[in-house]
């Protein structure tokens, strides 16, 4: 049974125990709401301020991982290039198609809202424009042998 004696500044509860001639009284003191509305709000603050961390956090990763990945593709299209100069174009044009199918992937990520951090984006999308550029480069030099 629970009794609330604001009166008297404590809530009663009865808690049956073992022994049924002696019943349990928790006397538990009362609390101001406030109090407890401005702890469950600084515990919300907290949670939301450690999920914002986190997300930042993985958002860095991503774009280490972007940047990674866009080093592989610019070293990508030198294993291309030295393809073509040693007279293996067939071999040039699978590591350009996986190259150019790469970047589309990557562009994508870059383009999706809160993938990677808004101030790496602009840099981001210039390597990949220029990622774009050189692999156009190098596929005109397989057309005009």
């Amino acid at each position: 049974m629970l009794e609330i004696r604001p009166d008297l500044g404590f809530v009663q509860l009865d808690v049956p125990s073992n022994r049924e001639d002696k019943p349990i009284f928790l006397m538990v003191p009362l609390i101001h709401a406030s109090i407890s509305v401005t702890n469950f709000m600084a515990n919300d603050n907290q949670y939301a301020t450690q999920i914002a961390i986190l997300h930042g956090r993985a958002a860095e990763s991503r774009q280490r991982a972007l940047e990674s990945q866009l080093a592989l593709a610019f070293t990508l299209c030198e294993i291309a290039k030295t393809e073509i100069r040693y007279h293996q174009p067939d071999e040039a044009i699978k590591v350009l198609n996986k190259v150019r199918v790469h970047a589309e992937t990557m562009r994508l990520h870059v383009d999706e809202p809160n993938h990677v951090p808004s101030t790496a984006i602009s840099d981001l999308r210039r390597q990949l424009t220029q990622l774009e550029k050189r692999i156009n480069e190098i596929e005109s030099c397989l057309g005009s042998r």
